[in-house]
C-alpha cells in the first residue's frame, strides 16, 4: 500500500460514484508499475567518463584562421550554441 487509502472500501456499498474511476486508476497504476519493474535497467546506466566527454558540448568553438578558411570560411554550431562572434588576433 502505497498511502493510507483502504481499497478494500471499493467493494463495498459506501464507495459510492468514485468506485469506477478510483478502481479505474488503481488498475491502471498496477499495470504501471508491473512495466517499470521489467524494464531493463541497463539502459539506463550511467554512461563511463570517456562516453560522457565524448558527447559533451563545447561552451566555446575556436579555430584558427587557417582553419576557418580551410573549411570553406563556414563554422558548425553544435549543441545549442548561439552566434556571439568575438575576434581576437593573436600576434
Amino acid at each position: 500500500m502505497v498511502s493510507g487509502l483502504d481499497l478494500g472500501l471499493l467493494n463495498t456499498s459506501r464507495a459510492g460514484p468514485l468506485r469506477c474511476p478510483i478502481a479505474g486508476a488503481v488498475e491502471t497504476g498496477t499495470r504501471v508499475f508491473a512495466e517499470l519493474d521489467d524494464l531493463d535497467t541497463a539502459a539506463f546506466e550511467s554512461p563511463s567518463a570517456e562516453e560522457e566527454e565524448a558527447t559533451k558540448c563545447p561552451q566555446s568553438v575556436m579555430h584558427s584562421a587557417d582553419e576557418f578558411h580551410g573549411r570553406g570560411r563556414m563554422v558548425e554550431l553544435s549543441c545549442g550554441l548561439t552566434l556571439g562572434v568575438t575576434l581576437r588576433s593573436r600576434c
